[in-house]
């Protein structure tokens, strides 16, 4: 796991999702880079972070502070697959 941070542009902020019966929940904030090459990002904010995202506008400037995760998940008689994700758990207008 490792601490990154990025400054970018506020596409949107998603509705706030919970999973399974133990209260998980989760909440998307997609985002884009500016310059030539643009590129685009989906960010993770979960459990108590999602509320981090309750005073966040699209067309804004932001910096997330977010840590890079990834899973491997295995299923006998499958080849392996990986996940990786960018949960951000601080962001600053």
């Amino acid at each position: 796991m490792s601490k990154n941070e990025i400054r970018v542009k506020v596409i949107s902020v998603g509705e706030t999702k919970e999973f399974g019966d133990n209260g998980f929940k989760k909440r998307e904030l997609i985002t884009q880079t500016d310059g030539e090459y643009v590129d685009f990002f989906c960010f993770e904010f979960v459990k108590d972070k999602v509320d981090l995202l309750d005073t966040i506008l699209p067309d804004t400037y932001v910096t997330v502070h977010y840590n890079l995760r990834g899973r491997k998940w295995e299923k006998e008689g499958q080849d392996p697959k990986y996940f990786t994700s960018l949960q951000g758990w601080k962001i600053e207008a």
